[in-house]
């Protein structure tokens, strides 16, 4: 479910998912390996890309102790991938290395892979980047040795944005270059387009804003042609990101709410938190406070659904900056303060936390009346505030 496919695949698991997780429950009582293990990866696929991360833990969770070991052990790679989306990232960790040695041991090198890349991305959001960068390499190497494309594509996402995170632009610009002339040369546009979105992201990093926003634009055309959907929302999302800090908020709006609409047509939840999360900046921005709020709102209800926490707290980091411009400096500091001491806050959003905070430490007004070193409030009682009340 992939590229071209996307789309359809999507859908058509969507109307038959009762009766295929009714079969799957089938195979499993009946130890019908053969059959799960031709479909846990479209089953993923389809609980990823619609949010539905708890279900899909509980699916690959259950038949986990399956008595086939390999299979055992391929079944835990696909439950840490949802644990990781519920930054249950200890409990993905101990799946991962207890299956990997068994995938070894049977080289199922494609598995190993895939576990590598996920232990990369819990390292990463972990703020580990060297070991994340690690984990990349020697996934990519894999990749390489068997052939997967789809592997070794993600390695260098990984890879990517460990080295990034590591400041070492020279070297992944190099690395992002020479494996897009090489992609390139052989006609491979998914490859290509993926490439050409990293090279913006680093261009973004570097502060390079206009050859980011050409990279985004080569990307969701190459991505384009493929129809590759999710791709294309990101590409979209990205290139929106570099028009909003260029200034141009009418030309980011608009990005915004094309990839937007592909993440709803799709059912990717979380595209869809986080596009109507910088359609509120937007708003905020431009002096419309309601409108800011209702896309803030419906933004952190979709992150509260489906347990994204590194967006709910990139949320509440947007409601703070609104509540700073209506004049509620305590409101926005323990929002602030919140985030700021949350383990799972990500790389990004502390980049953005450390850009607001010397504009309020400055600032003569709205200062906060004691230092807090914690929050009075649990995250579920913040969300549920913002959610009901009117700010």
């Amino acid at each position: 479910m992939t590229g071209a496919n996307q789309r359809g695949g999507v859908e058509a698991m969507g109307t038959e998912i009762e009766n295929i997780r009714a079969a799957w429950q089938y195979a499993l009582s009946h130890r019908q390996w053969a059959d799960m293990a031709r479909t846990q990866k479209g089953l993923a696929i389809y609980f990823d890309v619609n949010g539905r991360f708890r279900e899909g833990c509980h699916l690959f969770g259950e038949a986990g102790g399956v008595e086939d070991a390999v299979l055992s052990a391929a079944l835990r790679v696909r439950q840490a991938r949802f644990c990781i989306l519920l930054d249950r990232y200890e409990e993905a960790t101990g799946l991962l290395e207890n299956s990997l040695p068994i995938l070894r041991a049977h080289e199922q090198l494609a598995d190993v892979a895939d576990a590598l890349n996920q232990l990369s991305d819990i390292r990463f959001s972990e703020g580990d980047y060297e070991m994340a960068r690690r984990r990349s390499l020697e996934s990519m190497e894999i990749a390489k040795k068997i052939g997967d494309r789809r592997l070794k594509l993600i390695s260098l996402n990984l890879l990517a944005q460990s080295q990034i995170a590591l400041g070492d632009y020279e070297t992944t610009q190099a690395l992002l270059d020479e494996e897009l002339t090489r992609f390139s040369e052989l006609g491979h546009s998914m490859e290509a387009g993926t490439l050409l979105n990293n090279l913006g992201i680093l261009a973004l990093c570097q502060g390079n804003l206009e050859r980011a926003q050409a990279q985004f634009e080569k990307s969701y055309h190459s991505r384009e042609q493929l129809q590759d959907l999710r791709g294309m929302a990101s590409s979209l999302g990205n290139w929106g990101i570099a028009a909003h800090r260029l200034g141009a908020h009418a030309q980011a709006q608009r990005l915004f709410e094309k990839s937007l609409a592909i993440d709803q047509e799709i059912g990717y939840r979380w595209g869809e938190a986080v596009n109507l999360q910088s359609l509120g900046d937007l708003a905020r921005e431009g002096g419309d406070g309601e409108t800011a709020v209702t896309h803030l709102r419906a933004a952190l209800q979709i992150a509260v659904d489906i347990e994204a926490l590194p967006v709910i707290l990139g949320i509440f980091v947007s409601f703070a900056e609104w509540f700073w411009a209506q004049g509620n400096g305590e409101q926005a500091w323990e929002l602030f303060a919140f985030v700021r001491q949350n383990p799972a806050t990500g790389t990004w959003t502390h980049a953005r936390l450390d850009d607001l905070l010397p504009l309020w430490q400055e600032s003569q007004g709205h200062r906060p009346r004691r230092e807090r070193k914690e929050s009075r409030h649990s995250l579920d009682e913040m969300a549920a505030m913002l959610l009901k009340n009117p700010p």
